[in-house]
């Protein structure tokens, strides 16, 4: 899985934000990678042309047909890889309609500044979920055997140094002083 943000899903999550205001629904973190809050907010950025703009409504709807499998979910993966077409697209009939460039929400500003696009997942919680969910159990075995490989070093410790866990929070052997 790859764990690098893509500036061709950056630049499409930027464009749907000018849509955001328009189109009544939030705008995005442009974090470069496709979830479920840039699929919903693409449909609805398509949607909106549909209905106000006469002139790329016939596209926007044949794209959103595109964009939603057959039993009526987002398409992530389809996004993912028409992310160039899609900015090019929506950002053209934004320029056309008037839509005002806005900033992104803080949050992506800050991630981004810590994190260039192409150099780092910018939302570490789901990177590591969506990384996790991806590997294969081999690997998902190993992490846990290493996990606890681990945890029974560190017991080793604790009960070599401080005597076991009650030695190391301050314990003398029994709960109750008598």
């Amino acid at each position: 899985m790859d764990l690098v943000a893509d500036a061709n899903v950056v630049a499409l999550q930027k464009t749907i934000n000018r849509y955001a205001g328009p189109g009544g629904f939030s705008k995005i973190s442009p974090d470069g990678t496709v979830g479920q809050f840039t699929g919903q907010a693409t449909l609805k950025s398509l949607a909106w042309l549909t209905s106000n703009s006469p002139d790329h409504a016939d596209t926007a709807a044949g794209l959103a047909a595109k964009l939603v499998t057959d039993t009526g979910a987002i398409d992530l993966a389809q996004i993912t890889s028409s992310a160039a077409g899609l900015y090019q697209f929506l950002a053209g009939a934004a320029d056309d309609a008037g839509l005002a460039i806005v900033n992104p929400p803080l949050v992506a500003t800050v991630v981004n500044k810590i994190f260039p696009v192409g150099s780092a997942p910018s939302n570490a919680a789901a990177s590591l979920s969506n990384t996790w969910a991806g590997l294969p159990m081999w690997a998902k075995v190993g992490v846990g055997v290493a996990f606890g490989i681990g945890a029974i070093a560190t017991a080793k410790y604790v009960k070599k140094r401080h005597g076991g866990l009650g030695g190391l929070l301050g314990f003398n052997g029994s709960f109750i002083d008598v």
